[in-house]
């Protein structure tokens, strides 16, 4: 089974507004949804916090819910995210590289898409190997470790773990398919070595409306 592509960044915020507002004119997304976050997921991800909280779905164009904001107002607003430290997000404009939300953000030109997720962790060798086990390809670079996805790759940034774990969390959203693309494969969660959070999905998780 392949893993990848990166369907979706889940980002918990201390207030929606704010944070939407940054997303919409610094990476030139725009609001498509807002609801409430899906209790299943929230209890699947062990993050009770989550359920119900407000949500909002941010994208473009056939990528609708690229970033989801949870406000969780526990999050301290200049903390750095847990495990996941970067992401490669493509959009019709000019490079950048920006931060905010926590994250450092490689800006690209072209369709709309999460294009890579950078892992910061003081293991690298680890990582490399859970990854690969859940279906990323072999590296094809060693600094940093760059593994391939379909449709994307993943980072690993070797650094030493000092001082307290920051509060705000980064899940990704992974879909996981065949290598001919034709079969998904089964929704499952996971949590790195990291404390860094994913699902595999078939879809992005979306905010309920009530």
């Amino acid at each position: 089974m392949r893993l990848g592509p990166i369907l979706q960044a889940i980002v918990s915020v201390p207030e929606l507004a704010p944070a939407a507002a940054w997303v919409e004119s610094t990476l030139g997304l725009t609001l498509t949804a807002r609801g409430r976050f899906p209790r299943e997921v929230a209890l699947t991800l062990g993050a009770p916090a989550w359920a119900d909280a407000p949500c909002m779905a941010l994208g473009l164009d056939a990528a609708e819910a690229l970033l989801l904001l949870v406000e969780d107002p526990a999050v301290p607003p200049k903390c750095s995210t847990q495990g996941w430290t970067g992401l490669g997000l493509q959009r019709p404009g000019a490079a950048a590289v920006c931060r905010g939300l926590g994250l450092e953000w490689m800006l690209s030109d072209g369709a709309p898409g999460l294009v890579s997720a950078t892992l910061t962790t003081s293991a690298p060798r680890v990582s490399r190997g859970y990854y690969q086990g859940l279906g990323a390809l072999p590296p094809r670079s060693a600094v940093p470790w760059i593994l391939p996805l379909c449709g994307g790759e993943l980072r690993l940034e070797s650094t030493a773990v000092t001082g307290d774990r920051p509060d705000r969390r980064l899940t990704l959203v992974l879909a996981r398919g065949s290598a001919s693309a034709l079969l998904p494969g089964p929704a499952a969660h996971g949590q790195g070595s990291e404390g860094e959070w994913f699902l595999l999905r078939a879809a992005p998780v979306r905010p309920e409306v009530f």
